[in-house]
């Protein structure tokens, strides 16, 4: 269960490093187009 465990971290921490990139630059588009 353990082995399963971090194999599921390592699937999961780029997807969620991935996500929150995506956030960052979704704020950035808002941002510019507020700014105008």
């Amino acid at each position: 269960m353990n082995g399963y465990n971090s194999v599921l971290i390592y699937i999961a921490k780029p997807i969620y490093a991935l996500s929150k990139l995506s956030i960052g630059s979704l704020d950035l588009l808002f941002d510019s187009k507020l700014s105008k």
